[in-house]
């Protein structure tokens, strides 16, 4: 199984050199509020354009794999609200046998640039996450609870194509 998590980070690292220019990556560590208070996820999300981004999450620990899509409501300032959708636990590692659709969740937060420059630099980032079809049942699995984390991460700088400076 080591195999197997050290050939799919390897792969996601070989996407993210094949992204194109436009697309900023960023790359952070996540803090669960209701896991011991450790740094335990490893989050890497790509910004597809000024709204859009592509955000996964792997939760050694646990190991549990995450993605979603993110739709960011503002983009013109240093906060950045967010909302979107994903699936829970993509390797079914830590569930037991649930359809995609009970694994589906709902993402909301909020992105706070700290460097002097907003498309490049530090953040943080604190986000909630619930899987809707687990929250009035009383036999999911513990890995479905709803979470609330902080992240830090570092949001690599675009290239800047044919600049002539």
């Amino acid at each position: 199984m080591r195999l197997a998590k050290v050939i799919l980070v390897f792969s996601i690292l070989v996407i993210i050199m094949q992204m194109p220019v436009s697309a900023a990556v960023s790359i952070g560590s996540a803090w669960h509020l209701s896991d011991g208070n450790t740094f335990n996820t490893l989050n890497i999300n790509f910004d597809l354009t000024e709204r859009w981004m592509i955000q996964s999450s792997y939760d050694w620990e646990a190991d549990n794999l995450s993605a979603g899509v993110i739709y960011k409501t503002k983009t013109s300032s240093k906060i950045q609200p967010y909302v979107g959708i994903g699936v829970r636990d993509i390797l079914e590692n830590s569930t037991e046998e649930l359809s995609l659709s009970e694994r589906a969740e709902v993402i909301a937060g909020l992105r706070l640039d700290l460097g002097a420059k907003t498309r490049a630099g530090v953040s943080l980032s604190i986000e909630g996450k619930v899987v809707p079809s687990a929250l009035f049942s009383s036999s999911k699995p513990d890995s479905l609870d709803p979470s609330i984390s902080f992240s830090l991460n570092y949001r690599l700088p675009r290239s800047s194509g044919n600049s002539t400076r």
